[in-house]
């Protein structure tokens, strides 16, 4: 009778070890999500990791040169969370070379294969403002 006893509460033991470390794989994801509520209200934002992580590079008005800025030259996802406007990325300096337009609230992870993610972002003009 003792040993049913301490067979059950090793196997409680176990499926407590098994929620544990899935309650723990949740908690790990938890901050890449904190990373984006870190892109305020009013900016677009660059983040050099995939899936929003990071300490994200925010910009709030129109830039002609970001590339001294490593978030914007290695970026791996974008958001725009400006308030009223669309903003266009470019791959060269003062709104040259290859653009793609980021509608407001729009938030992308950029592919392997994606210009911005080899050549970087630029520079950006917030454009559409309604």
């Amino acid at each position: 009778m003792n040993r049913n006893r301490i067979s059950r509460s090793r196997t409680g033991l176990r499926a407590g070890t098994v929620l544990l470390s899935v309650v723990g794989v949740g908690l790990t994801a938890a901050p890449a999500q904190a990373a984006k509520a870190d892109c305020y209200a009013g900016a677009f934002c660059a983040y050099s990791q995939d899936g929003f992580g990071g300490t994200p590079g925010k910009v709030y008005e129109n830039n002609t040169d970001l590339t001294g800025y490593y978030s914007f030259s290695h970026p791996k996802s974008i958001y725009n969370n400006g308030n009223s406007c669309d903003v266009i990325i470019y791959t060269g300096k003062s709104y040259t070379g290859n653009s793609m337009t980021v509608e407001r609230g729009a938030a992308l992870t950029l592919g392997a294969g994606s210009t911005f993610r080899t050549n970087g972002i630029a520079s950006n003009k917030w454009v559409n403002c309604r």
